[in-house]
């Protein structure tokens, strides 16, 4: 008996949202959809046109655990790799609402600077948006959905270059090391 954990990433407007499977959880500077769109064409810049962005476009994952098991308790997110990137910030909020993600900053989504941390995600049978309430105990070969992680990651004034004089200098902020969103729970037999 093994149960399947996959993962999706939900885009697009909140009227017609797309979910995905999702093999990475790429930050870039637009909301498009990760098996089209790659991360690398879409980079967070310093500025960015006329704004001066110090963000990227919200993310929305979730996770689904199907299959055939017994009983399975103690379903938690493990975030691993945060801070490890000098002058990278990860924000991170747990909701069941999805919202069309856009470049703005979420004020309400909290720095997460622990590592590893821990997210004890709500669940629910139908879906993400119907997940508000922790489950504590699987029910057997039964399917459920995890709540939503939004995530942005912040950009610090620190990672600024400027010219000879004094003009910031558009740039790319890069890759950062690997932060790792890990799906765990305890299965039973």
């Amino acid at each position: 008996m093994t149960a399947t954990i996959d993962l999706f990433e939900r885009t697009g407007t909140a009227g017609a949202p797309i979910s995905e499977n999702a093999t990475n959880n790429n930050w870039k500077s637009e909301d498009r959809k990760d098996s089209l769109y790659k991360y690398y064409y879409y980079p967070i810049k310093r500025p960015e046109g006329d704004v001066w962005v110090k963000h990227s476009a919200s993310r929305y994952m979730y996770a689904r655990i199907s299959g055939t098991f017994a009983e399975i308790k103690r379903v938690r997110w493990q975030i691993t790799g945060l801070g490890m990137t000098s002058g990278l910030r990860m924000y991170l909020k747990q909701t069941h609402t999805y919202v069309e993600p856009t470049i703005d900053f979420d004020g309400s989504l909290i720095y997460g600077n622990t590592s590893p941390l821990y997210i004890y995600p709500n669940l629910s049978t139908s879906g993400p948006t119907s997940a508000t309430t922790r489950i504590h105990t699987l029910a057997s070969n039964t399917t459920y959905y995890t709540d939503f992680i939004k995530s942005q990651l912040w950009i610090d004034d620190t990672t600024d270059v400027f010219d000879d004089d004094g003009n910031l200098i558009t740039q790319h902020v890069g890759n950062s090391d690997v932060i790792k969103f890990e799906l765990q729970m305890d299965e039973y037999e």
